[in-house]
């Protein structure tokens, strides 16, 4: 018994080599999502996929530059935060365009505008 458990804390002390976000499982995040919306899963829990999704997909663009040799102050807060901040385009499109004249300029008010069909 003392010998089993010994060999458990040893293979446990070693490092994991696995790497957690590997390719085939980012794919299956992305394919689950339109998947889950159609079986009428909440919106809650696809969007916590969406935001793992976008989070992989930043993961795997730092990756793809520490390979090109890309480094520059910021990279991976830029990179990772960019990545989430791609979710805005599906709300942007629920937002009407209503351009209003302010001075010379015609600019849309979209911090104001009401989301369609709410």
């Amino acid at each position: 018994m003392f010998v089993a458990l010994l060999l458990l804390f040893y293979l446990i002390s070693f490092q994991a080599y696995a790497n957690p976000a590997c390719a085939v499982c980012t794919v299956a995040v992305g394919a689950s999502l339109e998947i889950a919306r159609r079986m009428g899963v909440d919106d809650a829990v696809v969007g916590v996929w969406a935001g793992a999704f976008l989070m992989l997909l930043g993961y795997w663009t730092l990756k793809w530059m520490d390979k090109k040799g890309w480094h520059f102050y910021g990279r991976d807060f830029i990179i990772l935060t960019s990545s989430v901040l791609m979710i805005l385009f599906i709300y942007i499109s629920h937002l009407p365009y209503s351009p209003k004249a302010i001075l010379i300029f015609w600019l849309d008010p979209f911090l104001f505008a009401t989301i369609c069909g709410a």
